[in-house]
């Protein structure tokens, strides 16, 4: 995308967090906690999506329905 930069954050995570993100790189399963929490950060904003998604067709729902009489 065009704009898209790179930005090092600081997060703080739970000790819980952190055993969870370093066993999945251990495995190899990710090639680092970076990619790790990326690929988490895709994950929540693709649910975030289609939450909204679903609401937006709730909301046309009961404006059908409010129309509707």
């Amino acid at each position: 995308m065009a704009g898209d930069f790179t930005e090092e954050l600081t997060v703080t995570v739970s000790a819980e967090m952190e055993r969870e993100l370093r066993a999945c790189v251990g495995t190899g399963e990710y090639g680092s906690t970076s990619e790790a929490v990326r690929d988490a950060l895709r994950l929540w904003k693709r649910k975030r999506e289609e939450h909204a998604e679903t609401l937006a067709d709730i909301r046309a729902r009961i404006r059908r329905s409010l129309d509707d009489p």
